[in-house]
């Protein structure tokens, strides 16, 4: 993978391993770490702030945005593997299971699909973007996000322009990692599965440290000869064995200066590569290295400016065909990203600006024949540049209304400039209930291979724009209930206007296909459901609805309906979670792109359970079963002979412990 990228790994391993030998401060309060939410009122949760909606903290119920959220011990208690995953549980949103580049999901928001990179959602991670310019999205060289190290996920559903830029189009993603745990999680389970997982922290004075190392392999689930015959007629089954390795690295100083290093590697063999499968040979490797520092400059009372420094770099490879010949697809991609942010509060007035300059690199795109070792280019190694700069101003004008009017500019280079407004209105009578009026404009820079690929790229393409209206209702509806029964409900109501869409049409190019922008504006709508209940002293619940009347056609990609729930029973000494995912139908395309044609794939269901049982205050049994009714479903597939669609992996049972420190 190149001697830059060897180093900067042994430099997050090597500091990982500093981290575990130095002793684990005994003075630590595991009540930080595992935050109970069954100890949380709604009333409570009301008062939960948020930091994605306008980059510093603020009340949830306030925020111009229609946020979701999760927390650490929420998340342990369903067992959900991955922050993919995770984002089935969020209304609005979709994770769906893709083989364009072997294993891997893409996602999709408010029924805008696109392809595994996701490009219309911007992950981050502790406010670095995950998303590289290569592929415009997260998803290619970040599968299979592990929640081990994640202390809470915030996410934006609609656009995030405004205040973060090209790909914040239909929903961002902020994932905030643990700074405080002390644990170590060993597990074995179907398939030859394989975890072990620790996070560590350390305080001395003004300092504190904290790294997470995770380890994890599995042999695969098996695919039969009516899935692998469809690629390949003489590779009559397959497997999806999956290595994963994670590690990452936190600094700080007085929470004013931050240092943070991460490494991610997956090795996934067999299985699929579009049109290739062939055990022993198909193989697909990921990595995304990056190091993140940031120090507030001012800091006082009223207002605080700080500056951050983030490298990040990429790296994909999957052996494939190309003009007959098998070899190595290449894809190397690095970026530096400076920013300085201001944020004051005068009178009435919370004021932010900010201004950041992006450089993004192609380091390799190529393809490598093993035959020959003939080196065929897939497009030039250039540069591209990004300028940005944002204001926003947040006013009360009342204890109970609040506006916030906000807008940003990117320059990008062989593109072009893109403008982008927020707006909104948040009127809360009383503390249990407010109303949001939200206009947002968002936009998606093309990437990299939709510009600069030697056989399908166009330099000329414009970004593509999206503008939305919402309208979102926060209730907490205990004055109505009796002391043991509380409901929160947040009800979104949705419309958008897509336009310039990307498309890969039928005509020109060496293969026949071209990436052009549409010209006809796609309307979508929606209805978004959120409720969330404690019921008593020991039950929580919570439920995610989803319905779109009105979205992308022919094929059906996203589920029109969506429906999730999760339960958890929690004691003293137990407790368990039951959770569950329901999509409706979705469509299969088949056929020639002059002539296509759409197969219905079924709705399903996806059942999930998990229990504990503390075998000592520090120890705790944890067993898991991921597709409890071992049910056979399908997800769209980009591979037009695939006719039935993706299968997904079956029924999967783990056994750990977990020792807190």
């Amino acid at each position: 993978m190149g001697k830059k990228s060897v180093l900067v790994s042994r430099c997050v391993l090597f500091c990982v391993f500093m981290l575990f030998i130095v002793p684990v401060s005994k003075a630590f309060d595991k009540s930080s770490d595992l935050e109970n939410l069954m100890d949380l009122s709604l009333k409570e949760l009301m008062s939960i702030t948020v930091e994605v909606a306008s980059r510093h903290q603020e009340l949830a119920r306030l925020a111009p945005s229609s946020v979701t959220i999760f927390q650490r011990q929420q998340i342990l208690e369903m067992g959900v593997r991955s922050v993919e995953e995770l984002l089935n549980f969020v209304p609005g949103f979709q994770s769906s299971r893709v083989t364009f580049l072997n294993q891997g999901y893409r996602v999709a928001a408010r029924g805008l699909v696109t392809g595994q990179p996701s490009y219309s959602i911007l992950f981050l991670m502790d406010g670095q973007r995950m998303n590289s310019d290569m592929s415009g999205g997260a998803m290619f060289d970040n599968r299979f996000i592990t929640t081990a190290n994640i202390d809470r996920v915030e996410v934006i559903r609609g656009p995030g322009s405004a205040m973060y830029g090209s790909s914040a189009f239909s929903g961002v993603v902020n994932i905030i990692t643990t700074k405080d745990s002390n644990d170590l999680f060993v597990a074995v389970g179907d398939y030859g599965a394989r975890e072990f997982y620790t996070n560590g922290s350390i305080h001395a004075d003004d300092w504190k440290a904290s790294g997470f190392a995770r380890f994890y392999n599995d042999t695969g689930h098996h695919y039969g000869a009516d899935l692998t015959t469809q690629i390949n007629p003489f590779t009559t089954s397959t497997q999806d064995p999956n290595k994963a390795l994670d590690g990452k690295a936190t600094l700080t100083w007085k929470d004013r200066l931050h240092l943070d290093i991460r490494h991610s590697r997956r090795e996934l063999d067999d299985f699929f590569n579009f049109n290739f499968v062939e055990n022993g040979t198909t193989h697909a490797e990921t990595e995304q290295n990056s190091f993140a520092f940031w120090g507030d400059v001012i800091q006082s009372s009223t207002w605080q400016l700080s500056a951050n420094v983030n490298y990040s770099e990429w790296k994909e490879e999957q052996i494939e065909v190309f003009n007959t010949e098998l070899g190595t697809y290449q894809y190397y991609s690095s970026e530096w990203d400076f920013e300085l942010q201001a944020h004051r509060n005068v009178n009435k007035h919370t004021l932010q600006a900010g201004i950041g300059y992006r450089h993004s690199d192609i380091d390799k795109y190529r393809f490598v024949s093993f035959d020959s070792d003939t080196v065929y280019p897939q497009g030039p190694t250039s540069d591209r540049e990004i300028l940005s700069l944002y204001a926003q101003d947040q006013t009360a004008f009342s204890e109970k209304l609040h506006g916030t009017l906000g807008v940003r500019i990117d320059k990008t280079s062989g593109v072009g400039a893109d403008f982008n407004p927020r707006a909104a209105l948040v009127y809360a009578p009383v503390p249990e209930r407010s109303f949001k009026l939200m206009y947002g404009e968002a936009f998606r820079a093309p990437n990299r291979l939709q510009t600069d690929d030697l056989y399908l790229g166009n330099p000329d393409m414009k970004s593509e724009k999206i503008r939305t209206l919402e309208l979102a209702w926060l209730q907490n509806w205990a004055e109505w209930l009796n002391q043991k029964i509380e409901i929160q409900s947040v009800v979104t109501l949705f419309s958008s206007k897509h336009k310039n869409r990307i498309s890969l049409v039928p005509g020109g190019g060496p293969f026949g296909l071209s990436i052009v922008n549409d010209e006809d504006t796609l309307t979508s709508s929606g209805l978004e459901l959120e409720m969330s209940a404690v019921l008593g002293y020991y039950t929580r619940m919570s439920m995610a609805y989803t319905h779109l009347p009105k979205t992308d056609k022919q094929p059906q990609l996203f589920s029109t309906n969506t429906f999730s729930f999760s339960t958890s029973y929690n004691r003293a000494e137990w407790g368990a979670n039951v959770n569950a995912q329901f999509h409706s139908d979705t469509e299969q395309t088949i056929g020639t792109r002059e002539n296509p044609s759409f197969r219905q794939l079924a709705q399903y269901w996806l059942l999930n359970a998990s229990i504990y049982k503390n075998l000592f205050s520090d120890t705790k049994l944890i067993a898991r079963v991921y597709n409890l009714t071992d049910a056979t479903y399908y997800s769209p597939s980009m591979n037009r002979k695939m006719v039935s669609g993706v299968e997904n992996r079956g029924r999967m049972l783990s056994l750990g412990i977990e020792f807190i420190f």
